[in-house]
């Protein structure tokens, strides 16, 4: 079958366009219809904008909703307080993306926002699981893969106990369909933390995670400010895995690093150039941790403590905690006081465990030198072995014992006096009796006032 268009039919369908075309413009003209997509923007905000305890609300749609879907002015609200607002929202896509999301699923939804604004505090908690809003919007997440990102965003937290703070912040957030972690990129100038009189401020802070659980964080500059004193370090490193956000339990390994760690406190101040450390814990609690660090100054107004290359590692068991310190060899520990006493020693390992039943506290430090000064007298152990233990009863000390070895020597160069000598001590304190012991033994002494006469 075959159709014929005549010259009849073409006339007729051009004065039907013209008789619609002319019919639109009297429209916009006489009845102040200039944007006839106008209408369908009103009826979409008008249709967000419900009644409850959340409100959202916008000044307009832009008319290219079928292309892109741009909001203008969007903010939530909650008892009429503003929590979030942003000049501008688009979802690339429009409005056809949307509904295919809703109905099909398998879609990509992104929601770019410009000049974000967020203001929150603990009365703006969002709808709890089981209200009919949250359940569908958590089978529309299920559905889709969702981003929104923004590159402008000011925000505050305040509650109670702290106000937290972020300014110049941007960030990139992106759910894929079947994950059950998001990605996230974000990035601050600067984040700040008020807590009663303690104040901290981090800067150029940078945080990622992936949806396998990896999480980056690491600040140009933190500092901590209280009335007691402050403290800052540079370029703080922080990475772990989580498997969730139930903080800490789903957090399964943690490792941080930081440059010029400072302190300054009324009567005590330390610095330490370069320090790192990891813990890995299981539903919250720790179970092994490890600290080291490549030196140490700490000093207050009478003494000074130089610390090496040190590291330290505890582990946590059932009721039991054992912690371990090791100093690198050959590099000194010196502990001087004014200029009464100077203490150095090297090689230092230490190993002590706590047992929760029982209260019991064991302890060993091998030392393979300290070398002690004051005036013209200097005493020197090598070979030194330290071990002792004690009972705790509601945190109150029960009893202790200590006991040393080593090899000595002793000089008094002003009046050429030297002496050498293994040497044994132990020390024991029993609270039920009121008693401390001590005692010190030299072995085998050789010396210059006991191999000749006193004085002659």
């Amino acid at each position: 079958m075959r159709y014929h268009t005549t010259l009849k039919d073409i006339a007729i369908s051009v004065l039907v366009l013209v008789s619609c075309a002319i019919l639109t413009l009297w429209g916009m003209v006489y009845l102040d219809m200039r944007n006839p997509s106008r209408y369908l923007s009103d009826y979409l905000i008008s249709s967000l904008e419900k009644s409850g305890s959340f409100t959202f609300s916008a000044t307009g749609i832009e008319r290219t909703f079928l292309r892109d879907l741009t909001i203008l002015n969007p903010s939530l609200e909650k008892d009429e307080k503003v929590l979030a607002s942003a000049e501008e929202g688009t979802i690339r896509g429009g409005i056809p993306l949307l509904v295919q999301s809703v109905m099909q699923g398998n879609k990509r939804v992104s929601l770019e926002l410009e000049e974000v604004q967020v203001e929150l505090d603990e009365s703006s908690s969002l709808p709890q699981r089981g209200d009919e809003p949250s359940d569908l919007i958590s089978r529309w997440l299920q559905e889709n893969t969702f981003q929104v990102n923004t590159d402008s965003l000011e925000g505050t937290y305040s509650t109670s106990a702290f106000t937290a703070d972020v300014h110049q912040a941007a960030f990139n957030f992106e759910m894929q369909k079947g994950d059950s972690l998001p990605s996230l990129q974000a990035r601050a100038g600067g984040v700040s933390l008020q807590t009663g009189s303690t104040d901290i401020a981090l800067e150029g802070t940078i945080l990622n995670l992936n949806k396998e659980g990896t999480v980056s964080f690491t600040s140009s500059l933190s500092t901590l400010t209280t009335q007691q004193g402050s403290g800052s370090m540079e370029n703080l490193v922080a990475q772990g895995s989580i498997t969730g956000f139930n903080l800490p339990t789903d957090i399964g390994l943690l490792s941080l690093s930081a440059a010029n760690v400072d302190a300054q406190l009324p009567s005590l101040s330390f610095s330490i150039p370069e320090f790192s450390g990891t813990v890995s814990l299981e539903q919250g609690r720790p179970q092994l941790a490890t600290l080291s660090f490549d030196e140490m100054i700490m000093r207050s107004n009478q003494m000074v403590l130089y610390a090496p290359t040190t590291t330290l590692q505890g582990t946590w068991g059932e009721g039991q905690i054992s912690l371990g310190a090791a100093t690198k060899e050959g590099e000194p520990l010196t502990f001087i006081v004014q200029d009464t006493l100077s203490l150095d020693s090297d090689n230092l390992i230490l190993n002590a465990r706590y047992q929760s039943e029982g209260g019991n506290i064991e302890a060993s430090v091998l030392l393979n030198q300290i070398t002690y000064q004051r005036e013209d007298l200097t005493a020197r152990l090598d070979s030194v072995s330290i071990s002792g233990d004690a009972q705790l009863k509601d945190a109150a000390l029960e009893n202790a014992s200590a006991s040393m070895s080593s090899s000595s020597t002793f000089s008094l160069h002003s009046e050429g006096i030297e002496a050498a000598s293994p040497l044994t001590s132990t020390v024991r304190y029993e609270k039920d009796r009121s008693s401390l012991s001590a005692s010190l033994t030299f072995e085998e002494l050789t010396s210059s006032f006991t191999d000749g006469p006193l004085y002659t």
